[in-house]
């Protein structure tokens, strides 16, 4: 058996009843929930489908799953994890509901969807929302600006985005549109009104969106008695990651499935709570030991293992000049006492924490700070420019865009993932431009609309697919001579020759993107895994036309609005 690290880990591992970990940065989290697992299935003997491990995103749960195959591997313990619960809140509750399907008031055949799904329904459907007697008390589709003092319009896929904020939070927090409506308070029956809107549009859709995964999961294990205690006759032990980004929701479906035994460990850190504005609570694990009473354990783990002592001891420093706990004289609980403890694991003492200001000058702030990176590597304090990370309160903000140009022409590769470059991707335009340039009658009219001006750059956009597409064509025959096969077909026919994903299936079939599929094959491709989101994108587009042509009868119309609209609104 591999030794426990230190002696808070130890105590964690081996607790009973509801416990509370906290876990600060580097202290060794997983290892500590690995190791738990671990010793509840070799030591007391439980089986892998009496755990449940929630995690906070589906990269966690893998990892997770990675870690425990090789750490019982190691062991010599042979046992099937996917009979254990694990993964996100959302997959638990979908597995829950598949087990359960009979006892849930889901129609057959419903389809899940996304956040921009979500929004897009809505979108498509604004008008009958805005028709809600004060609804701009709630919603405002502009604003004065108090700098010019000129009155600002509000797009509306942002008003779009306000509707979907506010259904989902309400609904996270277990709210009843029908008790909303009979409040006093105008903003709260528009909010009502709101609501009842969206669950009959998505009932009319058959759309199960993430907030409803997990109402509908809590549904029938607070109200079907048979499937709770089903439920909990099999879930002995529960054990949550990052509980400080639970919502309301979570935190009740929590207490639900830790039944009367309330094995319940979870681990998390309210000094690192942050995602409230996704509906997240710090007071979930704040108020934990509360809720359970004496019973409760409060473990902290207090070494960190990843960090030097110059980045501990800033940390603590810079977390000590607030006076957290004054709250406590008024019987509050603002924040946990802890503190951090470098390892002592043979770190290099190098300045950890610096500072590069150039307030006077943005683009000497960029150069000082690709220069400072540059000297890193070249000093030998890094091996690897992946060693180094950037924090910015938005990757998609102006300071961030320029410095990833800045690092690019130093040829120093950088990874952000959402920082809106998708489109940029080679890939991802030559294959936009070859499917635009099936349809030139769509085309011009795409250059006419001036619901095309509310997204700024599409326009530009989609010439510059076309541009590159025809540059890329001159390499690739087989593909150019398809394409303007295609193209005449359509300009004939007046009609699509085939439905939006045939033809995208078909055009991935050429070199260059046919390629990129081979090479995914063989191991990673970021261009396969681009493709493969693109494909998505267009399959479920068919979605959002079945009232209007029925299921995958699509029109030369349909293409039209997928461009205009779909795809303008996912840019």
């Amino acid at each position: 058996m591999e030794s426990i690290q230190n002696p808070d880990q130890y105590e964690a591992i081996h607790s009973e009843g509801p416990t509370l970990v906290i876990a600060g940065p580097g202290t060794g989290k997983t290892y500590t929930i690995i190791q738990r697992v671990l010793y509840l299935i070799r030591d007391r003997k439980v089986k892998p489908e009496q755990i449940m491990i929630v995690t906070y995103t589906v990269k966690a749960s893998k990892e997770l799953m990675t870690r425990l195959t090789n750490e019982l591997s190691r062991q010599g313990i042979e046992i099937n994890l996917h009979e254990m619960y694990i993964g996100t809140f959302h997959h638990i509750c979908r597995r829950l509901l598949k087990e359960f399907r009979e006892y849930t008031r889901l129609e057959r055949n419903f389809i899940e969807t996304d956040q921009f799904e979500q929004q897009y329904m809505v979108y498509e459907h604004l008008a009958d929302f805005e028709e809600i007697p004060n609804f701009e008390l709630v919603v405002q589709s502009s604003y004065i600006n108090n700098r010019t003092g000129e009155e600002v319009t509000v797009p509306p896929w942002k008003r779009c985005r306000t509707i979907c904020q506010y259904v989902n939070r309400l609904s996270e927090e277990l709210m009843k549109a029908d008790d909303m409506i009979r409040s006093r308070d105008e903003k709260i029956r528009v909010l009502g009104w709101m609501m009842k809107r969206y669950e009959k549009l998505a009932r009319k859709k058959n759309f199960l969106d993430f907030t409803k995964l997990q109402t509908e999961a809590y549904y029938i294990l607070s109200e079907k008695e048979n499937v709770r205690r089903r439920v909990l006759e099999k879930i002995r032990y529960i054990l949550v990651d990052e509980y400080q980004d639970t919502n309301y929701i979570q935190e009740r479906l929590v207490q639900i499935l830790g039944g009367r035994e309330r094995n319940i460990f979870v681990v998390g850190d309210d000094d690192q709570s942050i995602y409230r504005f996704r509906g997240a609570t710090v007071a979930n694990i704040l108020q934990f030991q509360k809720h359970f009473g004496s019973s409760c354990r409060v473990i902290t783990l207090h070494t960190n293992y990843r960090s030097g002592q110059g980045i501990v001891s800033f940390c603590m420093r810079w977390m000590a000049k607030p006076d957290w706990f004054s709250w406590e004289r008024m019987g509050h609980l603002y924040r946990y006492r802890k503190g951090l403890l470098e390892s002592g694991g043979g770190k290099e003492s190098v300045p950890s924490v610096v500072r590069i200001t150039a307030e006077e000058d943005d683009r000497l702030f960029e150069d000082r700070v690709c220069h400072f990176i540059e000297e890193l590597k070249r000093k030998g304090c890094i091996s690897d420019y992946n060693q180094v990370a950037l924090l910015f309160d938005s990757v998609k903000g102006d300071t961030s865009m320029r410095l990833q140009y800045a690092l690019g022409k130093r040829h120093i590769a950088v990874y952000a993932p959402r920082s809106g470059h998708f489109f940029e991707r080679k890939e991802v335009a030559w294959f936009f431009g070859c499917l635009l340039y099936l349809f030139s009658g769509i085309r011009r009219k795409l250059g006419q609309d001036r619901v095309m001006d509310e997204t700024e750059g599409i326009r530009g956009a989609y010439v510059l697919f076309l541009s590159m597409a025809e540059d890329m064509m001159k390499r690739n025959e087989d593909l150019k001579q398809w394409i303007r096969s295609m193209k005449r077909k359509v300009e004939r026919e007046k009609k699509l020759p085939e439905n939006l994903l045939p033809l995208a299936y078909k055009i991935l079939s050429f070199p260059p993107f046919s390629a990129f599929l081979d090479k995914a094959a063989a191991g990673e491709c970021n261009e396969a895994r681009n493709l493969a989101s693109i494909t998505r994108l267009i399959s479920r587009f068919d979605c959002f036309t079945e009232e209007n042509h029925g299921y995958g009868k699509e029109t030369l119309e349909d293409v039209y609005i997928f461009f205009s609209r779909y795809l303008r609104l996912w840019y």
